[in-house]
């Protein structure tokens, strides 16, 4: 029973401690995969990406959008789990940069629903769909 107790009060602050320390981390694959796929899309010399037209190059800058906007969330998302409040001034510094993550989240999805919708566009472009039976 006092085991019991005693995880009780132990392991919620240590799995809430645990979250906000891994935020960088969750975002370091989607932050270095936007980062490849974009300069795939920019600076490679292939020739079916030579042969594209603007679509593929707006795709490209979504994406290192989209990993630009990543890296500024998990800064962010370190500093909220690595600095304690301690006075009023890092509670205020802290409120800061919680409003500044959900921001930098929001735009992270309007770009990512950017890059599907402009992919699936340019994808029926490339394939036309038949309808007719």
């Amino acid at each position: 029973m006092t085991l019991d107790v005693l995880q009780g009060i132990i392991t919620p602050p240590i799995v809430k401690a645990s979250k906000g320390a891994n935020i960088p981390l969750w975002l370091t694959l989607p932050m270095s995969g936007c980062f490849v796929i974009g300069c795939i899309f920019l600076f490679a010399p292939s020739s079916s990406l030579a042969a594209a037209n603007e679509q593929v190059r707006w795709t490209g800058i979504a994406y290192l959008i989209a990993a630009g906007t990543f890296t500024i969330s998990a800064l962010l998302g370190w500093f909220l789990a690595a600095f304690p409040v301690t006075n009023i001034q890092d509670k205020r510094s802290k409120k800061v940069a919680v409003h500044l993550f959900i921001f930098m989240m929001l735009l992270t999805i309007a770009a990512i629903v950017a890059i599907f919708s402009t992919s699936l566009i340019f994808s029926l472009e490339v394939s036309p769909v038949r309808l007719s039976a």
